[in-house]
């Protein structure tokens, strides 16, 4: 591959060409596991629902930024693309894994 793993390509694009809300249903069950207990945050902008995967979380979008804290799920496409800069404060966040190719999980104080 020209730039390296499939698992770092969002860092050199993203939209269709690597988040088409493929990994929904494996960020489903990871929370499942790791998460259930604990409030978590979604970042997301595909045409899939979240809900159809069990994924029942605050949306970070229309969330004022001083009150999102704590596990954020954040896609790909809505950090790299759709929003330009308006979500940089989760990149900011402590990066603590990804879920396939196109959820990036976050922990924000």
């Amino acid at each position: 591959m020209l730039f390296g793993e499939s698992a770092h390509a969002y860092e050199l694009m993203s939209d269709s060409n690597v988040d088409w809300g493929q990994d929904l249903r494996r960020l489903g069950a990871d929370l499942e596991q790791s998460h259930a207990s604990q409030t978590l945050w979604i970042l997301y902008s595909g045409s899939a629902r979240p809900i159809d995967y069990g994924i029942q979380r605050r949306p970070v979008l229309g969330a004022d930024p001083k009150d999102v804290h704590g596990i954020v799920a954040a896609s790909v496409t809505a950090l790299n693309s759709y929003y330009g800069h308006k979500f940089d404060y989760v990149k900011e966040g402590k990066l603590i894994r990804q879920i396939g190719h196109s959820i990036l999980i976050y922990e924000l104080p």
